[in-house]
């Protein structure tokens, strides 16, 4: 009883009842005197008589939770009784829930604090790594943007990185840029030396027209009939020489790059003039087909002339002992399309997905640069067009070069 009345005087703990049990399960000892001698036969009770080690049991009493505590009283093995407590976990429960409460207080403040800080950090550094991001989006082909370097911070030296990277990529574009125009031009004068022989073929045939006209004047000064008309002759042998003269000259001119609209029928009948001479003295054999009403193309003329003539002259060099070549101009959707096809010797078809790539050639040595196609097909690209080919060893190639309708250079 001593023990009982103890237990109940702990204020640390809210015990609502303290019993003891004796070994037939009847109470020899209890917090309420009115309750010794009785026996429960609750499944509560009955699980703590019949557990021979400490149980503990959660159950509602009234209102609020309680703890059961049940441990066995024995001496050795012989077991004497059972002691049970009964907790109320009402304090406990409400300390939990202050406890809780504060956390919750205390987490709520260091969201709010964390958000602060979060904000602060965003202000200070986020924000001038988005405006740079921005930035690096915004930057055209050019290499060029507004963006200004204004921190001296790590995020400073980021941005002064960048548009330090982008002064070098700037500059390398421009010297590929320059270094392009240069290949272009030599393959143009390549080309040209190509074309000498028969160039000199054109000029000296009215050259010697010219020459048999005079002589002819000479020697009957007086017939009058006879030298206007062949002063006439005279003119159109003047007329032809200077026409193959000037069509040379412009080919070989090195300009800027113009964009312009251009008549993809007229360059091609240009690029055949140019070529008259070779294409006769290999016996072959030319078909042209220039659509009527077909819309001009932008870009730069001299350039694409250059394609064209690449496409030729590799068709002729392809024909030796003579053949058939082919060009016809049409429009397909968008895009105007040139075909270019020769019954030449062909390509391999281990050699097909080579024959754009620079330097390379099938040519002997000082017959060919090798940069004829590479430079054909990076204009073509250039001007935002494609170009495909198909080739068949003995029976000849084709190429097909689309420009879109209407687009400017680099579009």
């Amino acid at each position: 009883d001593s023990f009982i009345q103890d237990i109940l005087k702990k204020r640390e703990l809210d015990v609502r009842r303290v019993m003891v049990f004796g070994p037939q399960g009847r109470i020899i000892a209890h917090n309420d005197y009115l309750e010794y001698g009785k026996s429960y036969k609750d499944d509560h009770t009955r699980r703590a008589l019949s557990s021979r080690k400490t149980l503990i049991q959660h159950y509602p009493l009234n209102t609020v939770t309680a703890m059961d505590i049940a441990t066995p009283l024995q001496i050795s093995y012989k077991r004497l009784g059972t002691l049970r407590l009964i907790i109320s976990l009402y304090g406990v429960e409400a300390e939990l829930q202050a406890y809780a409460y504060r956390l919750a207080v205390l987490t709520i403040v260091s969201v709010a604090v964390s958000i602060v800080v979060a904000l602060t950090v965003a202000r200070m550094l986020a924000r001038p790594i988005k405006n740079l991001a921005v930035a690096m989006q915004e930057v055209g082909a050019n290499f060029r943007t507004d963006f200004k370097a204004d921190r001296s911070d790590e995020i400073g030296r980021l941005q002064r990185s960048f548009l330090e990277m982008l002064d070098r990529l700037r500059a390398d574009v421009q010297e590929q840029t320059r270094m392009q125009h240069m290949l272009i031009h030599a393959d143009r004068l390549a080309s040209l030396g190509t074309m000498a022989a028969g160039v000199a073929h054109e000029i000296s045939n009215p050259l010697t027209g010219i020459r048999s006209c005079a002589e002819r004047i000479d020697r009957e000064p007086e017939n009058l009939k006879q030298t206007r008309r062949y002063t006439g002759l005279i003119v159109n042998s003047l007329d032809r020489a200077e026409k193959v003269m000037r069509g040379m000259l412009e080919f070989a001119r090195q300009g800027d790059l113009a964009d312009q609209t251009v008549p993809l029928a007229d360059i091609l009948q240009e690029v055949v003039d140019l070529t008259d001479h070779r294409l006769r003295k290999s016996g072959i054999e030319l078909r042209t087909e220039f659509g009527a009403g077909l819309p001009e193309v932008r870009g730069d003329r001299h350039k694409i002339e250059q394609v064209f003539l690449n496409l030729v002259l590799n068709a002729i060099d392809a024909m030796p002992e003579g053949g058939r070549l082919h060009l016809v101009c049409t429009q397909a959707d968008e895009h105007l399309v040139v075909e270019v096809r020769d019954t030449g010797c062909g390509i391999p078809k281990n050699n097909i997905d080579r024959i754009f790539d620079p330097f390379y050639t099938t040519k002997g040595v000082g017959e060919g640069t090798g940069l004829g196609l590479s430079i054909a097909h990076g204009i073509v690209k250039e001007h935002g067009g494609q170009i495909r080919v198909e080739s068949n060893v003995e029976k000849g190639t084709a190429f097909w070069v689309y420009f879109p309708v209407g687009d400017g250079v680099g579009n």
